[in-house]
């Protein structure tokens, strides 16, 4: 076959990922917030959208991060089922249990932190039990050449008994609170975590925030320090189904309540309304953030 040939299939047969493509990356505005493309975890197909242009912050101090994109689904196992994992296992009153930065759901979304790394799912028999996933965090799960495109950005978290609101650097992050609404309710206890970012602002953004499920799951719930199905409680499933709105699930954010003593942080329900819950008592799914 004449070399010509040869390269002309190599270059079709390796085309470049959109996010691979650096003139399509830098043509974007804040007139295209909202423009949806599809990334792989896992091997399956997630859907990501565009939520801001030029707002977050890149480590190394050299301007802000052109593109921001936010999975529209819920991180998924090889058969499409939602992943559920916890904010942390233990109850208790110490500030350890406020802190984003250790917690399992940190560490299952971009490896940091110090705490264990968990992912659960439902099996045949509606039992819960550990995820294939269970030693890997989403970042793990992305395909390299995206991950060779992502940028460190600082994040703003609220952490300790005083929520004192501190920075750390990462590739793959759960939105705030603050950067999923315009404006905080008077008398909502939580911390300002960073800035509204575009694809959020405005009066009713609820249906904006509902993160979809690939295939429909049930979910789990966490008592004592195991996972465990509980047929009574749909509500505090990862991946919950309700009628009115059968494909959505919940998914943390990273802001803790603080106005609570009883450790709890907040969530998006399937409706896309914020909730809280305790950090060590339920399970939830997430669809995370990332810069290019």
């Amino acid at each position: 076959m004449p070399l010509m040939v040869v390269s002309l299939l190599a270059n079709c047969n390796n085309k470049k990922q959109w996010y691979q493509d650096s003139n399509f990356i830098n043509s974007l505005t804040k007139d295209d917030v909202g423009l949806e493309k599809e990334v792989e975890v896992n091997g399956l197909k997630h859907k990501v959208r565009l939520i801001d242009v030029d707002h977050d912050n890149l480590t190394d101090k050299s301007g802000k991060a052109h593109t921001t994109w936010e999975f529209a689904n819920l991180i998924s196992d090889k058969n499409g089922y939602s992943l559920a994992t916890v904010w942390n296992f233990e109850k208790g009153t110490s500030s350890n249990n406020y802190d984003f930065l250790n917690s399992n759901l940190r560490k299952a979304i971009d490896g940091g932190g110090n705490a264990q790394l968990c992912w659960y799912r439902k099996d045949e028999t509606k039992a819960t039990q550990d995820s294939e996933y269970k030693n890997k965090s989403v970042l793990d799960m992305l395909p390299s050449d995206l991950k060779a495109v992502l940028k460190e950005v600082v994040k703003e978290i609220a952490v300790g008994n005083n929520y004192e609101v501190r920075t750390y650097n990462t590739k793959l992050f759960p939105l705030s609170y603050q950067e999923m609404i315009d404006t905080i309710p008077e008398g909502t206890a939580v911390a300002k975590e960073g800035f509204t970012y575009k694809f959020y602002q405005g009066d009713d953004v609820s249906n904006k925030r509902i993160k979809w499920q690939i295939k429909h799951h049930d979910g789990a719930s966490i008592k004592s320090t195991k996972i465990e199905e509980k047929d009574w409680d749909l509500e505090n499933y990862a991946g919950v189904n309700m009628e009115s709105d059968p494909s959505g699930g919940y998914s943390f954010t990273r802001s803790p309540h603080t106005g609570g003593t009883g450790n709890v942080m907040h969530y998006i329900t399937n409706v896309g309304e914020f909730n809280s819950s305790q950090i060590y008592g339920y399970a939830n799914s997430v669809a995370p953030a990332f810069c290019i």
